[in-house]
């Protein structure tokens, strides 16, 4: 071969393995195996002038809103305690964006970060419950009170105050033991039409929010959990980490490192994906072994054997015993609407096989059922075959935005059926912010999927 032809036969191999470079388990897999590659580079994500306006001008009201909560609540402390309101108000302001701060000089002072982003959080979940304790007893026992009657308060009314507080605490207390303790495990059955008889085990995580408050530790029992589930693949669907751009990596190899009968770990971005580094997070996942999906797809053999990820094409053969995974960004990274993305993701994809979405946010389930339809027709949609895998919720994770979140979401937790796709929304597998769950416990998801 001449050098001319060196040079091209060169530049090929290079556009083959570029995409592999950046993900250590693409390359185990084998370039062949990847279905629907797309060699050239994707756009950085970045921030326009007119965005981060719009970004400080809702932080300023999200803490006007956040402050205004704090005076309430100081307030009723202070009818409660009988101490002064300026004693109390200043510590409740200085704790109140002790988390914000802790975050802020991260970067640059450590260990000072880590203790004010704890305390901040530890307050953040404290100050939520002990809110939501008070304000359903103001709603229900005070203004009847002041309503109806008149003249001094009685003094059971005052009592009934200062046990609102106490019940608050002992609620925090317990939230925290649960959230600290780990994600426990939750068991699914869910058929889907075109599923061979032997089915699938899928190991399902979402939000688990390595950073400060979970590290090491906590992801250890998640190990523990996936262990136990004994699953064929696990999944992963978005919000892994708020540390800038991954941190030093350790989290992202611990999660890509999960047990499962094929060793793979698939994925699809979140939108702390986007705050904590947009692209160069996601190429950290990719370097970890972790396997991110993105408007894109596999095929998973599910032979007699291990299943495993197989060549695009010779369909007719074993068609039956095929299952595509897909995933798409979440909706805050540019390129359209998520039934636009699944589209993307799913071209070329014989419409007979069943489909397993990962997909962050449990939005735009109509027009995915609508586009679904359209594939399979009519007649084979009256059976589900797309499962929907989401998070994004937290289930609430917490009063009172466990009440709040239903306000947002028409799908906040479990499993919903929206014409030929299933929605499984997750309550997380971590939590964000406040190490506290009251009602929504952290899991691990693991679904027998069976034919219908």
């Amino acid at each position: 071969m001449n050098a001319s032809g060196n040079a091209i036969e060169r530049e090929r191999r290079a556009r083959i393995l570029v995409p592999f470079r950046r993900n250590r388990r693409w390359r185990e897999v084998g370039a062949r195996e990847r279905t629907n590659a797309i060699d050239e580079p994707r756009p950085r994500v970045s921030f326009r002038p007119r965005q981060l306006l719009g970004a400080l001008l809702a932080l300023s009201l999200v803490l006007l809103l956040w402050w205004g909560l704090h005076f309430y609540l100081v307030s009723r402390l202070s009818s409660a305690t009988g101490m002064a309101s300026p004693l109390l108000l200043w510590p409740a302001l200085a704790l109140s964006v002790a988390y914000l701060l802790g975050r802020g000089v991260a970067r640059f002072f450590r260990p000072a970060a880590h203790l004010l982003v704890w305390i901040g959080a530890v307050w953040m979940g404290v100050f939520c419950v002990l809110l939501s304790v008070v304000a359903v007893h103001d709603l229900f026992l005070l203004l009847p009170f002041e309503r109806f009657a008149s003249g001094r308060a009685p003094d059971w009314l005052l009592w009934s105050l200062r046990v609102a507080f106490g019940a608050g605490l002992l609620a925090s207390a317990w939230g925290m033991r649960r959230a600290l303790s780990g994600p426990r495990l939750r068991r699914l059955r869910v058929e889907l039409a075109g599923l061979p008889q032997q089915g699938l085990r899928v190991a399902h995580l979402s939000d688990v929010h390595i950073g400060e408050t979970i590290g090491k530790r906590y992801l250890a029992k998640v190990e523990r959990v996936v262990r136990e589930a004994d699953a064929d693949l696990v999944v992963l669907t978005g919000d892994l980490s708020d540390e800038h751009n991954g941190g030093d990596g350790s989290g992202f190899r611990m999660l890509a490192s999960l047990p499962s009968r094929t060793g793979l770990v698939l994925a699809c971005t979140g939108n702390h994906e986007l705050y904590a580094g947009g692209e160069r997070s996601i190429d950290a996942m990719g370097a970890a072994g972790i396997r991110v999906l993105r408007q894109e797809h596999v095929l998973l053999d599910l032979g007699d054997g291990i299943p495993s990820l197989t060549v695009d094409g010779a369909r007719l053969a074993t068609q039956g015993r095929r299952l595509v995974i897909a995933g798409i960004d979440d909706p805050q990274f540019p390129g359209g609407r998520p039934e636009q993305r699944l589209e993307a993701a799913l071209e070329g994809v014989d419409p007979a096989v069943p489909v397993l979405l990962l997909a962050h946010q449990p939005v735009g389930l109509e027009a995915i059922d609508a586009l679904q339809r359209q594939r399979r027709g009519e007649s084979l949609s009256r059976h589900p075959s797309l499962l929907m895998l989401s998070g994004h919720t937290h289930g609430g994770q917490l009063p009172p935005i466990i009440w709040l979140s239903r306000l947002f979401y028409r799908y906040v937790r479990g499993l919903h059926r929206i014409g030929s796709v299933v929605l499984s929304v997750s309550n997380g597998t971590g939590y964000w912010g406040p190490p506290l769950r009251l009602g929504a416990p952290a899991e691990v998801v693991l679904y027998e999927l069976r034919a219908a």
